[in-house]
């Protein structure tokens, strides 16, 4: 990639307990948003690591409240049109609250790491 062209961080964030009142605890279906960073790529080589950082974390406590309501009403106007938009795009996951141990997914059981 090119220094001036711009790169997109897609992140995995659970909402259920972002929202007020919370999702009760035996809801059953995805409860993800996908927030972005965006940046030059020269911006990431220039700046220190804690710049990139500091931009994950910024979008990250992004999820509120108001913004998984807003994301459900544009979805409900919109329908579902991808997320693409011709960018270079990396997708990581937050596997910190993500229950697998123990899953069966038919003749193995998940590799929990």
């Amino acid at each position: 990639m090119k220094l001036h062209q711009q790169s997109k961080l897609l992140l995995a964030v659970n909402f259920r307990y972002r929202l007020t009142p919370p999702l009760p605890d035996g809801y059953f279906g995805n409860a993800v948003a996908l927030p972005c960073c965006l940046c030059s790529v020269g911006e990431l080589i220039e700046e220190p690591i804690s710049a990139s950082a500091g931009r994950i974390k910024k979008a990250i406590e992004s999820v509120t409240d108001n913004y998984i309501r807003s994301r459900i009403d544009y979805l409900d106007m919109y329908q579902y049109q991808g997320f693409s938009s011709g960018h270079s795009s990396n997708n990581f996951m937050d596997r910190a609250r993500v229950w697998l141990h123990g899953l069966w997914m038919g003749r193995a059981e998940v590799w929990d790491g």
